[in-house]
Formats: C-alpha cells, sequence, structure tokens
C-alpha cells in the first residue's frame, strides 16, 4: 500500500489568491488527517525509506504539545500566533481511505442547492463558484422579519426545494456534549458519517435535512447556499422533542450553524455508501479551502499520486511569517511543489499549487522557496506543458510562475531556453489575444507584465579576445588549405549541404579577424548567433538533419545558433553548448523574439542572412521579404553577414560601399566552403560570397545590393571576336518544387539541343541572347553531345556517376519486351505504391515524345498497349495510307489527336532502342497564370564554351575532348513551359503533367528561382559534357546486368564518331555485335541488328555521296526486315527513293515512317519534298503546315509552302482561262483565293530566308563575269523567280519550270 506523508498547513485563502479551477479527475484523499507531533515527524525522516523521506511535504501548523483542550485536528481550534512551528510526517493506518477505493457516505454535488434573488434555483457544479459562505447575516430578520428574505422564503417554501419542518439556529456543542462523543472519529464536512455514529454509540436519533449558508459575496439577503445535512437530536425524532445538537467540526468564525429539517420525507433520499471518486475529494478540499479559513487544516498527499493537493499560503509574507518561511524551507517546499506538478493533472490542485507558486515568488521570499530546487524537481518542466493546457486560466497562471521563476534562477532561463520555451510562449499568448472574454484577456496581460518585469538582456561591448588578430588571421589564411581542400573533396550534395554551416564559421572568423565580435565563448557565455530569413525547407531541414553542426568546426568554442523565420520545424531540445562540441540550434518564430531575449542571458554575437532574395527589376510586382522591425531593431549593434550565390561587380561593390558609408566591417569576400568550392571560377555558387555590416539600418541597406541579370555569362568575347565561340548549346527541362527540402527542389528530366529545341512566349529571350552573343566553333564534330544530350539513360547515369543523383528522378531500366511481371517490377524497383504516378520514357527521343505518364494501377495495360505493336502491320499502314490518299486535306492526317496517347504508342512501336526507363514522377510547384494553377516544367537555357585562353589543337577539335576542368558554362535564362490542362483535373494525366508550351504558353521564372536552380546545377553540365568517351568494355562493366543496353550504347558511341573517326565507329559496332551475340532474347538482337544496319547504311551515305544511295538502300532494307516497325530505315529508304528518283516511293516509306514517328521533323520535310517533286502541290502544302505547326523555327516547311502556294496560285489563274490574263479579270472568288495563295507564298519563302540557316546559306554565292549565282535553296535562281511573280500585282504571273530535284532536303542521320 503506497505511504502517506501529512501535510498541514495555516491557510487564509482570499479571492487574491485563488486561481478559477480546472474541471478534471483528482486522485488523491480528501479526508483530513491528524497532524503528527515534530517527534513523529523526525522519527519519520530517519526510519523512512529514501522514497518516503523525498514524500511531498508541507508547512505543519501544530504545536510541539499537540492540540490544546484535547480537541481532535479540525475541530475549531486556532494556534495561537507564539505556536512553534514543525514538520510533520506520518504514516497512516492501513484503512484510510483511497480514491477508488475507499467506501463511505461521501458529500456530492448533488446535495447542494443555490438560491438567487430573482428566486432561480440551480445545482451547484462546484463550491468554487459560490465563493465565501456563512451563517445568514441579519439573523433572524431575514426570515422572521420585518422583512424577511424573498430568496429565503423561496427556498424554504412548502414546494420549494428545502421545504422546512423545523429550524433552528444551532451553537457548537458544549464541553458536556463533548464528553459524550469522546472517542468518536468526528470530520470536518462528513455529516452524514457523524451523525450516523453518534447515534451507533449515544442513541441520540439522526435528523434529516439542510444546512443553510449566506452567499457572503453578495447583499444580505440575496443569495443561500443549501447543504444536506446531518444532524442528531436529544429526543425523539418523530415527537419534535429534545434539542439538537450537531457535532460536525465547523470553522471557528461561524460557531452557528442554521440547519433546516426536512418537511416531506421523500425529499430526503436515501444515502448510500458509495466509493471515493476524485470528484468526491475535489469537492471536500474546495469547501475546506473556502470555509476553515485561519484554522489548522490538515491534508495527505500520496506519494508518487498523479494528483497530490496543497493550499495556497497566505502568511508567508506577512511579519509573523519568517516561521513559516524556515519551515517551508526545511521542508523542500519548491522540491515538493515541483515534483507535484510535475505529475499532476489538469485539475483543481493545479491551480492551488501554482498560487502556493507565485505567491512564493512574488513574495521574494528565498528563505522559504529554493527556486533551484523546484527546477531540479521537473517543476519548471511541469509549468512548461501547463502552457500548452486547454483552460487559458492554468495556462496563465503557469505563464505568471514561469515568468517568476526566470526572473530568481538563470538555470531555470537557460533550461527553458533550451527546451524551446520561447516558441510555447509565443502560441499562448496569440492564444490570449484571440478570446473574446475580457477576464481570460486581463490572465494573459498579468502573465505578459511579469514576463515584462524580466526585460531584454543588455548588450555587452565585445572586447578582443586575448588571442586578437594575430590569431584569427591565421585562422583565416588556414581556412583556404586543408579545411578547403577536405569541403571541396566532398560529393556535391554533401559539399551544398555543409556549406551555409561553414560559410558561417568562416564568416566568424573573418569577422573576428577584422576585430569584430572577437570574444571567446565560454560554457557561461557561449557564442549566440541569430540567423534571419530562414525557411523551414532550407534552414529548417538543414539543422535538422545535421547540417549545422559545423557551424563552429573552424574554432570549437561553444556555440549557439538560433534560427528565425516563419513555419519553421521545432528541432526539439538543443542541450547545452560546450567546449569542442556541435553548437546547440534551436528555431524560433519571429513572435519569439521576444520570450527569446527574455530566457537568453545574452545578446547575439553575429547574425547572418543566408542568400536573401533578390528583387526581378523585370518583375518589380515580386514581393521581398523584410524582416520584422523588431527583429532589426535587435540586431542594430550586432554585425551581420549576408551571404549570396553571385559576387558583386565593380559597380555594384562601390555602390554598396557609397549607402554603407563606413558601416561594412567586412568586404565582400570569397568563401572556401561554397557549395562549388571545387570550381571556385563559377559564376553562381551557393554561399560563394560573404560580407558583413553593422550599425542603424546598415541590414536594410546592404539588402539593396546589386541586381543579377537573369543570364550569367561573360559579357565580352576575347578580342577580335564579335561572338562567343560555343562547343554546344542546349537547354535542361526541369522540374522544381520549392516546398521540398532545398536538396532536393532540382529535378533534371531532360537534356537537349538547342539547335532543334523550341523556344516559345517567355523562352524567345534564350534564342535572341544565344545569337546575339554566341556563335558555334568551326570544324567541330558534335555528335558526341548531341548523344550525351539525347539519351535519358547515358544523360541520367552520367549525372549520377559525377555525384548528381539528387538532381534527376529515381530511375529504372528494362528491356522493351512485354511480359506480365514487368508493371510489378517496375513498380517494386521504384518503390511506388498503387496511387502513385510512374514516368515512362523512351532512351533516345527528345521533346517529350513518348513520355507516357500511368497510375501505378494501370501501368500493367498500358505497357501492354506500348510494347505491343499490331499484329499485321502491312495492313495497319495500307489503312492509313487509303485514308490519307483520299483527298489533299487528309494529306497530314495520321490517325491520332496531337499529344494523345495513340500517338505517343506509336513513338514506342517504332523505337529503336532496345530498353526504355520509368521514373518516379516529379512534381513543380504550382506556376498561376490566370488564376489558373499549372505543373510547369522549367526549361534552362545553356552555353557550353572552353575556358578563355585555352585552345585546342585542330585534331582534338571534337566533343569528348575536354576536361570538365577546361568547360565553362553560361547560363542564358530560363521560363516556365506550362502543361495543356492546369492541375485542377480537367484534363489527363499527361495533359496536367507533361509541358506543352504550344497549348499553354509560357510563364517566367522569378530571378531567385533561377538563381537557386542555377546554383543547385554546379559543375553537373561540366561533368556531363567533359566526361570521357567511354569504351565498351566500361560500358560493360558498368551494366553488366543489361548487355542489350551496352550494345546499344556502344553503337552508339560508335556512329557518334561516324565523321572524325570512322575507323572507331566501325571498331565499336564490331564490338557491339559480339555482344549482342550473346543476348539470349531473338527480340533484342533483331532490335540491335536492326541498328547496325541503319547505321552502316547511314555511314555509307556519308562517307561517299555520290552513287551512295543505291549502296546504302540494301543497309536500310535488312535493317526493315529485321525491325518492321523501325521508323528510322522506313524513313532512309524513302530518302533513297528519293535520291535516285522516285518520289512515288518516297511517299510510301516516309508516310510510314511518319506514322510511326509523327514528331519526326525530317520526315515533314522530305515527305512534302515527294509531293512537290510528283506535282501534289496541295497534298505538299498541308504537310508543311504540319511540319511548321510542330516545328515553326524550322525553314524547310515555310519554303515549301512558298513553293506549293506559288504552284497552286498559278494553278488558279489556269483553270479560269488557258491564256495567262491579268489578274484583276479574275471572278471575286477566284481573285480572293490567289491573293491569299500569293500572300502565303511571299510570307513563306521571306521565312525561309530569314531564317539562321537560310541567311547562312545566302552568303554561299559564287561570282561569275559579275553575275551573283545562287548554289542552293532558298535562294535558287527559280526561287527569285516565283518571289517576283508573286510580288507583280499587274498583269499575268510569270510561270517558273521548278528545278527536277525541287525542295530543300534536310536530313537528320538519327545516330
Amino acid at each position: 500500500m503506497p505511504r502517506w506523508s501529512a501535510v498541514t498547513a495555516n491557510i487564509s485563502p482570499t479571492a487574491s489568491d485563488l486561481v478559477p479551477a480546472a474541471t478534471g479527475n483528482s486522485e488523491a484523499g480528501c479526508r483530513e488527517d491528524r497532524a503528527a507531533t515534530a517527534g513523529g515527524a523526525a522519527a519519520a525522516a530517519t526510519t523512512g525509506t529514501r522514497d518516503q523521506r523525498a514524500a511531498v511535504a508541507g508547512v505543519a501548523a501544530t504545536p510541539a504539545g499537540g492540540y490544546p483542550n484535547g480537541v481532535t485536528a479540525g475541530g475549531g481550534c486556532e494556534p495561537p500566533d507564539d505556536t512553534p512551528w514543525a514538520i510533520g510526517r506520518h504514516l497512516p493506518d492501513e484503512d484510510a481511505p483511497e480514491v477508488g477505493r475507499s467506501v463511505g457516505l461521501w458529500l456530492d454535488v448533488a446535495d447542494f442547492v443555490i438560491a438567487y434573488e430573482d428566486g432561480n434555483l440551480v445545482g451547484v457544479d462546484g463550491v468554487v463558484d459560490v465563493g465565501a459562505h456563512g451563517f445568514p447575516r441579519d439573523w433572524p430578520k431575514v426570515y422572521k422579519g420585518p422583512g424577511p428574505s424573498p430568496v429565503l422564503k423561496q427556498l424554504l417554501k412548502k414546494t420549494g426545494p428545502c421545504a422546512a419542518k423545523r429550524v433552528a439556529r444551532i451553537p457548537s456543542p458544549d464541553a458536556k456534549m463533548q464528553f459524550l462523543v469522546e472517542g468518536v472519529p468526528l470530520q470536518p464536512l462528513q455529516s452524514f458519517e457523524n451523525a450516523a455514529a453518534i447515534a451507533a454509540k449515544t442513541g441520540m436519533s439522526v435528523v434529516k435535512g439542510w444546512a443553510v449558508f449566506d452567499l457572503l459575496n453578495m447583499n444580505p439577503g440575496e443569495g443561500y447556499l443549501a447543504e444536506r445535512y446531518w444532524w442528531n437530536t436529544t429526543g425523539e425524532r418523530s415527537s419534535g422533542t429534545g434539542d439538537w445538537v450537531d457535532f460536525t467540526p465547523r470553522p471557528l468564525k461561524s460557531p452557528d450553524l442554521f440547519l433546516v429539517e426536512s418537511a416531506v420525507e421523500t425529499l430526503v433520499p436515501p444515502r448510500r455508501a458509495q466509493v471515493l471518486t476524485s470528484r468526491h475529494h475535489m469537492l471536500s478540499e474546495s469547501l475546506s479551502c473556502i470555509r476553515f479559513q485561519d484554522a489548522t487544516a490538515v491534508m495527505r498527499v500520496e506519494v508518487g499520486s498523479e494528483a497530490p493537493a496543497a493550499l495556497p499560503l497566505k502568511s508567508i509574507d506577512t511579519k509573523g511569517g519568517g516561521g513559516i518561511r524556515s519551515a517551508m524551507r526545511a521542508a523542500d517546499i519548491a522540491g515538493a511543489l515541483g515534483r507535484q506538478l510535475a505529475s499532476d493533472k489538469h485539475t483543481f490542485p493545479i491551480v492551488l499549487l501554482l498560487a502556493v507558486l507565485i505567491r512564493c515568488l512574488q513574495a521574494d521570499c528565498s528563505t522559504a522557496f529554493n527556486v533551484d530546487m523546484f527546477v531540479t524537481a521537473d517543476g519548471v518542466d511541469a509549468l512548461f506543458k501547463m502552457l500548452e493546457a486547454q483552460n487559458l486560466e492554468i495556462a496563465a497562471a503557469a505563464a505568471s510562475a514561469l515568468a517568476l521563476v526566470c526572473r530568481k534562477c538563470s538555470a531555470a532561463k537557460n533550461y527553458m531556453l533550451d527546451h524551446g520555451m520561447a516558441k510555447v510562449l509565443a502560441a499562448f499568448f496569440a492564444r490570449c489575444g484571440q478570446v473574446r472574454d475580457l477576464r481570460m484577456r486581463r490572465l494573459g496581460d498579468v502573465a505578459r507584465a511579469f514576463w515584462e518585469m524580466l526585460g531584454p538582456p543588455a548588450r555587452e561591448v565585445s572586447t578582443p579576445s586575448p588571442l586578437g588578430y594575430e590569431s584569427w588571421e591565421p585562422l583565416r589564411l588556414r581556412c583556404w588549405e586543408q579545411p578547403h581542400e577536405s569541403h571541396a573533396a566532398l560529393p556535391p550534395r554533401e559539399r551544398q549541404a555543409q556549406s551555409w554551416a561553414r560559410t558561417l564559421a568562416f564568416a566568424r572568423v573573418c569577422v573576428a579577424a577584422r576585430g569584430v565580435s572577437s570574444r571567446i565563448a565560454t560554457s557561461d557565455k557561449p557564442f549566440l548567433i541569430w540567423v534571419l530569413g530562414a525557411e523551414d525547407g532550407v534552414e529548417g531541414q538543414l539543422a535538422a538533419d545535421g547540417y549545422f553542426n559545423d557551424a563552429n568546426f573552424l574554432d570549437l568554442g561553444p556555440t549557439e545558433i538560433a534560427i528565425f523565420g516563419d513555419g519553421l520545424r521545432d528541432l526539439g531540445h538543443g542541450g547545452v553548448p560546450q567546449e569542442g562540441k556541435p553548437p546547440v540550434v534551436r528555431t524560433a518564430s519571429y513572435d519569439d523574439l521576444f520570450w527569446l531575449t527574455r530566457l537568453s542571458s545574452s545578446s547575439p554575437d553575429l547574425a547572418v542572412v543566408f542568400m536573401p532574395e533578390v528583387v526581378d527589376s523585370a518583375q518589380p510586382d515580386q514581393p521581398q521579404s523584410t524582416l520584422p522591425d523588431a527583429v532589426v531593431a535587435a540586431i542594430e549593434d550586432v554585425p551581420v553577414v549576408i551571404s549570396t550565390r553571385y559576387g558583386l561587380s565593380e559597380s555594384g561593390a562601390m555602390g554598396l560601399r557609397c549607402k554603407l558609408r563606413g558601416q561594412i566591417v567586412l568586404p565582400q569576400t570569397r568563401s572556401p566552403f561554397s557549395a562549388s568550392a571545387a570550381r571556385q571560377q563559377g559564376v553562381l555558387d551557393d554561399n560563394g560570397w560573404i560580407f558583413a555590416v553593422q550599425g542603424p539600418g546598415a541590414l536594410a541597406k546592404a539588402m539593396q545590393m546589386e541586381q543579377p541579370p537573369q543570364h550569367f555569362a561573360r559579357e565580352a568575347a576575347p578580342q577580335g571576336q564579335g561572338r562567343l565561340p560555343v562547343l554546344f548549346w542546349g537547354i535542361l527541362d526541369i522540374k522544381y518544387d520549392r516546398s521540398r527540402p532545398v536538396l532536393d527542389r532540382v529535378k533534371v528530366l531532360e537534356t537537349g539541343d538547342g539547335r532543334t529545341s523550341k523556344f516559345s512566349g517567355d523562352g524567345a529571350e534564350i534564342l535572341r541572347r544565344y545569337r546575339e552573343k554566341y556563335v558555334m566553333e568551326q570544324d567541330m564534330d558534335f555528335q558526341m553531345y548531341q548523344v550525351i544530350s539525347a539519351d535519358k539513360k547515358l544523360t541520367h547515369d552520367l549525372f549520377d556517376q559525377s555525384g548528381y543523383s539528387h538532381i534527376v528522378p529515381e530511375q529504372v531500366c528494362f528491356p522493351r519486351r512485354y511480359h506480365e511481371q514487368l508493371a510489378a517490377d517496375i513498380m517494386k524497383a521504384l518503390n511506388v505504391g498503387d496511387k502513385e504516378l510512374v514516368i515512362l520514357k523512351l532512351c533516345n527521343r527528345s521533346r517529350a515524345a513518348g513520355v507516357i505518364v500511368s497510375p501505378a494501377n494501370e501501368l500493367d495495360d498500358i505497357l501492354h498497349d506500348l510494347l505491343t505493336p499490331p499484329p499485321d502491320l502491312e495492313a495497319w499502314f495500307q489503312d492509313h495510307a487509303e485514308r490519307m490518299g483520299r483527298d489533299s486535306d487528309s494529306a497530314a492526317d495520321f490517325g491520332f489527336a496531337p499529344g494523345s496517347f495513340a500517338e505517343h504508342q506509336r513513338h514506342w512501336w517504332g523505337n529503336e532502342s532496345p530498353v526504355f526507363v520509368a521514373e518516379r514522377c516529379c512534381h513543380s510547384h504550382p506556376t498561376v497564370v490566370n488564376g489558373r494553377q499549372f505543373d510547369g516544367t522549367m526549361r534552362v537555357g545553356f552555353a557550353v564554351r572552353r575556358q578563355q585562353g585555352m585552345q585546342k589543337k585542330p585534331w582534338e577539335q571534337q566533343a569528348g575532348a575536354f576536361s570538365p576542368d577546361e568547360l565553362e558554362i553560361d547560363w542564358l535564362g530560363g521560363y516556365w513551359k506550362l502543361p495543356k490542362c492546369d492541375t485542377g483535373g480537367s484534363g489527363t494525366l499527361r495533359e496536367s503533367v507533361v509541358s506543352a508550351a504550344r497549348t499553354s504558353g509560357t510563364a517566367p521564372v522569378p530571378l531567385a528561382h533561377l538563381m537557386e536552380v542555377y546554383a543547385a546545377l554546379g559543375d553537373s553540365l561540366q561533368q556531363l559534357f567533359g566526361a570521357a568517351e567511354p569504351s565498351s568494355q566500361e560500358l560493360l562493366s558498368q551494366y553488366a546486368a543489361q548487355p542489350a543496353l551496352v550494345a546499344f550504347l556502344t553503337a552508339r558511341m560508335g556512329t557518334a564518331a561516324m565523321v572524325r573517326s570512322p575507323g572507331r565507329m566501325r571498331e565499336m559496332l564490331a564490338d557491339s555485335e559480339k555482344i549482342l551475340l550473346t543476348l539470349t532474347e531473338a527480340a533484342d538482337r533483331d532490335t540491335l541488328q536492326s541498328f547496325h544496319r541503319r547505321a552502316k547504311g547511314v555511314l555509307e551515305v556519308r562517307q561517299n555521296w555520290s552513287g551512295c544511295w543505291e549502296r546504302a538502300e540494301s543497309h536500310f532494307r535488312e535493317s526493315l526486315q529485321l525491325q518492321p516497325t523501325n521508323s528510322n530505315a522506313l524513313f532512309f529508304l524513302g530518302m533513297v527513293a528519293l535520291q535516285i528518283g522516285k518520289p512515288e516511293d518516297a511517299v510510301k516509306f516516309i508516310r510510314r515512317s511518319l506514322l510511326l514517328d509523327p514528331d519526326f521533323r525530317a520526315g515533314y520535310v522530305n515527305l512534302a519534298i515527294g509531293y512537290l517533286r510528283l506535282g501534289r502541290h496541295a497534298e505538299a502544302l498541308k504537310v508543311s503546315e504540319a511540319g511548321s505547326a510542330r516545328h515553326p523555327d524550322a525553314p524547310q516547311p515555310h519554303y515549301h509552302v512558298g513553293i506549293a502556294c506559288y504552284q497552286l496560285a498559278i494553278a488558279r489563274v489556269k483553270t479560269v482561262q488557258t491564256d495567262c490574263c491579268p489578274i484583276e479579270c479574275l471572278p471575286e472568288s477566284e481573285a480572293n483565293l490567289y491573293e491569299e495563295l500569293r500572300q502565303r507564298s511571299l510570307a513563306g519563302f521571306a521565312q525561309a530566308r530569314s531564317s539562321d540557316e537560310g541567311r547562312r546559306r545566302g552568303r554561299a554565292r559564287q561570282t561569275a563575269e559579275g553575275v551573283v549565282v545562287a548554289l542552293e535553296a532558298p535562294w535558287l535562281p527559280e526561287d527569285d523567280a516565283m518571289i517576283e511573280a508573286m510580288e507583280e500585282c499587274e498583269g499575268p504571273p510569270r510561270v517558273v519550270e521548278l528545278p527536277l530535284k525541287v525542295g530543300w532536303t534536310w536530313s537528320s542521320y538519327r545516330m
């Protein structure tokens, strides 16, 4: 059975002592025990167990010699003022009542009725709401008159709740009567058991009725409290003879009691013994506190109970309270309260405990209350938890108590700071400000006033460290040695993650080396750093992952970091900063600042803002993040470090110096611990540069630094050159999600060749910038770069191998063959669930061709459709040929809607790669356009250049001849490509995820977002395009489990060397053929051999142009036999037909190629040529229009539109009159049609000639006898003649004879 400690106290609670109680359960007993003597206390203290001696103790108002006059405890005697105070400890009898176990006749709330002036009668739910009460004032006038109380009359009338048979004023029993009941245990508030026990011993009958009390907080006669009550009578109860006598102990100040016998027996409910509940206890305890003022009360507290009890002490700060204070300290009242609060629930005893605590602390009675003991006993932690109590009254009392604890104990402040107290305080006072109840708000105001008494810590004048400049400066220089080398050797992701903390550590050293904030940190006064403007996905995530642990790795001093921002995660307990240990890191909101400054023992030594966002001058409406005024004021005299992603230009640095006028304490400095420390020449670099300012308004001025441009490139070409030569220029398509952690926001979906990419809308500036500033180097072979940029598997793995796996989606690769387990294998490899999305891609297709977005639970059906071509392919071709040959309008009708699943399904049928890839779906944060949210794809343009001043020999002018360190990347800008549908679910999954700028348009990217993307990419493109060309053996080693992939990549690498090294191409093709012989799947062998045959045909064409097409034809036919759906083989068979003068066959093969590859630019160009050479100009026009719709920047379709419209315009004239007649003679309808065709013809020629390729061809002229002759379309003499004919507005149009091989041919070798 648990042990008990008797806690006695001289109490006198008043309205100011008590905090309103919370409803709840209490598990302590409610009956008062006799107080033990000092001797008994001493015995218990020396003989009890350690746990017993640590029991909750209180103050015993018990004289050493016992109670006077033989009155038992609670009998109504008040000890004299000179009574010595002692601590009583007592182990009760085994039958002491316990909540949940003891059985008795307990008072319940149903035993009370309250009556107000208006006559309303309500049940009492808690006597705390009633307040002080006692014998009726103005007795007997309030009962008998004159002017009796109508409220009392209403209460006692025959129909009232306390209908009276007989009433009487009963005094306390005299000594004679008390002698009669000697030995009977009498307890206050237990009239039922007391009366029954006396009746059993003396035979005096029990009288049942009510005790009526005057509500003293109201005017006399306005309110009464009636309590069910039993007493005894010396005569027969039924006859009404004899005197009433009541032996239940009463308060000394209320010796008389007004008793009312019930008039109706049925109004007296039968009393049944009940198990003691916490509700019974709470009621009894409340009545004890209110009624027994200035009396000795004894409360029993169970050791280890979840709900111990205590009473508020009024007299500890009075003149005669010295003895009480000494006794409290000896009893360890501070530790007792701490342990009680730590084990309690939110019930009425908590309110009493808090009242004790607040009174002790307000009284400054250090002789009574040891605050350190309270902290040690987990009292602060308990109050901390109470701040989050749903009951604001308890939370307010806890907040007040905590403020007073902090005022008196620095250890408590440190504890609260370590445990995130500021955040909880801010949340509590925010709750107080939101409630409508003025009383609740006042409670919050009182608590806040206690906290404001603390005040913020005074700013200490920073004194130079004893080591001074001589120590910090060498440390700064050493940062560029081994620490920098170790940092540079880290993988890119780790290097980026560490750049925040390590740059902060470097900034600390740099500032100290300049004699600013050079204080040496100690355990008592750690170096305090504030990180301002933080985001949860950046600094919050990095801190949670431990990446701020290196913030003191250079000096290893005790360091504390407070990270400020909105919506930051709670990092939990930080601990105490220690020498040689990682810093203690906490997060806080700006609302927490007031509380942090009161909990912290010092102001910050240093503040830092990491890479603040800059405002894009092109987007003036973009909001700029600002710091609250309170934060700016708090760091006015603190040095503030600002890190940036870019270095200020000379003019920008000069402008900043002019603005700050002596407030720069550290000029712009390169950080050796930036994200790209291994490539210090990088233009953009996370935490790449730092500078520091100090003084009033310095931070605000510093935030107005020079704005960087959207593109980051050298502004001037080498001397003597008009434009910068580049090795390659291309694009990256990226998913960018700012809602994700900073290291995982950027996912590169694919790379692409800028020459074949489209830049519409907001992307047009990228193309303009490239054309204005750059030019491709001459005599370079870019095939290797094209292979890298076009192959999704190779690109992904090169990123992975160079340490940038975190910026590409999770990807898996499988053979392009269907089997029933394929979908399950993909889901398992990607670890995706049924409701997640999977992206299926062809390895060697660009422009999102063949990209399929599939729910995982539909993956099997989709894979079956993609990997199962029509069983009768010839019949399928014939059906489409018949439809496309019906009329000229059907010439470009391929039997599907653009962008539909059917279109992408055909890409899969016609593809040459033996494998495909599947990726986990990535998303971007919403891009809002016209109120609609889009999951856009960011397109970024870049140019690859050799390092300035670095030259290569002529035989080294090829891709793969440069190492990553010899390459530089210029960023050309970026924009959002929007998908066809928004995220509202109006379209298919693909239409909501895959960008389609030509249907939904584009949107600009904020400059700050672009800078973050550029910096996240680091030197990945240098690694990608500077990677050594892998050999077949290296590929076989890397992809040992996928020999089909090895064979395909080996062959592709070989074909990339077609021009610069035909011998290497043949060697690698031979290696590929050896590998494919080991393949067990016939389908894989056929697919790869088909690619080999086509590659040999292309090699024949490129090396032996004259008469080569006939020799190449056999290779292309063998390729088609091995893979009948090979769209490239079909295309080249069409090209053979065009070259040898068989346009009919050319149309057949190229049309079939486009049916399987409907996004192939060369297919549209050369199919139109086939139609032109057949004289089918209307079909040529339709095909060219379809090609322009897909490839608007391609000049060839425009040229063919010009020719076709010219021929159709001439044909319109010929249909009206055989002899050419003036145009004005045509009928109106024919004239309008002619004019439309004429205008379109001129526009087509103009667009073709104004294109880059058209202008280049226009310069290729020869002068013979003073005549300028063009060699190529669109500058042929026939072209000039057609343009002149269309420009003539009068007279018959001139008929121009087209050349036999009309058309501007364009062929992509697709290698």
